[in-house]
């Protein structure tokens, strides 16, 4: 947990010490622009350890056989197929490993924003004002982490939907969103009773 310098709280989770630091650098720079925005909640993905050794299994199989294949197939440039196909991996497989490096949720005093970080280090951001929130939802799962779907009004086919996802401050979001949301949008998600069963 760290302090901002504008009062919020930053709440890491756990990711290795770089991480963390460049996640709470991403933050700032978003805060940075807005004097008066204070940060709320923010959290990063986590990836289990058993999704990361399914991942890495793929990733092996689908490098090895195309390029033995491509080798012993292709004449005379198979092997350069076989490195470009591995330089292609990489842009395929690191970006899902390492989401919980890159990515950062961030819940502040006026808007919710998603930080990503991408392979050639440029930082995009999605965001949405709360006054702009149309609806939400909330899917809980069993291991006590869920995923939270922010979608803007006047938007139909959700190309601003905000999705906050495998979080372990899970409760503790959904209690930001509970004070900051149009009541409306918070009673028609029941997000009253989801935190009250919680307790």
């Amino acid at each position: 947990e760290h302090e901002s310098k504008r009062g919020g709280r930053v709440l890491t989770r756990a990711n290795p010490r770089r991480a963390h630091a460049l996640c709470v650098l991403q933050v700032l720079v978003q805060l940075s622009t807005r004097a008066a925005e204070k940060l709320l909640w923010a959290g990063a993905p986590i990836i289990r350890s058993r999704v990361v050794l399914i991942i890495f299994a793929l990733w092996s199989f689908l490098l090895c056989l195309p390029a033995v294949l491509l080798v012993e197939l292709v004449e005379d440039t198979g092997g350069w197929w076989a490195l470009a196909w591995a330089v292609v991996s990489v842009f395929i497989f690191v970006p899902r490993i390492s989401q919980g490096s890159r990515v950062v949720f961030a819940l502040t005093s006026c808007r919710a924003f998603i930080s990503v970080r991408t392979m050639y280090c440029s930082i995009e951001t999605k965001e949405l004002r709360y006054a702009d929130v149309a609806s939400l939802r909330i899917d809980v799962r069993p291991d006590a982490t869920g995923e939270i779907f922010l979608r803007k009004k006047g938007d139909p086919h959700n190309l601003t939907q905000l999705r906050i996802y495998n979080i372990k401050g899970f409760r503790d979001a959904c209690r930001v969103l509970e004070k900051m949301l149009p009541a409306r949008v918070v009673e028609e998600a029941e997000l009253e009773e989801l935190l009250e069963d919680d307790q």
